[in-house]
């Protein structure tokens, strides 16, 4: 990943078509970071929260997959040590308003540019075409 780009994260879920519009999931996506050969996080241990929020997703009439506008942390959050980078563990918090039938999280999505070396970046194309990054 190159940190110094921004890393664009959404969330997939399902549930039953809806005609209510108070019907909403709301993704709450933390990250800790961890060095070579660490623990995994437990749930006392310190996260950090995502930069620009992944704001509330309502349900439509019609649909039953939905993809979650992208939240985004920001170019230069992620701190690199030692000349390697650290893995990230993200987690996932939700609240579920209205009546959202046979409610299924599906998963996160991650869109960053890779780190290209030796040299610099070819492209800043990190985002496919039809994303909405929230903002």
């Amino acid at each position: 990943i190159d940190v110094d780009s921004d890393i664009f994260v959404r969330c997939f879920w399902h549930s039953t078509a809806s005609t209510n519009s108070s019907n909403t999931f709301t993704p709450v996506v933390s990250y800790s970071q961890i060095g070579d050969f660490s623990d995994i996080p437990d749930d006392s241990d310190s996260k950090t929260a995502l930069d620009i929020a992944i704001p509330a997703d309502t349900a439509n009439t019609g649909s039953t997959f939905y993809a979650t506008s992208a939240g985004t942390i920001n170019a230069g959050s992620i701190a690199v040590s030692d000349d390697q980078y650290d893995a990230l563990v993200l987690q996932v918090e939700a609240t579920l308003a209205g009546t959202l039938a046979n409610f299924r999280f599906l998963g996160l999505e991650l869109w960053f540019m890779p780190k290209l070396t030796p040299g610099a970046q070819k492209s800043k194309v990190a985002l496919p075409e039809k994303v909405v990054v929230a903002s």
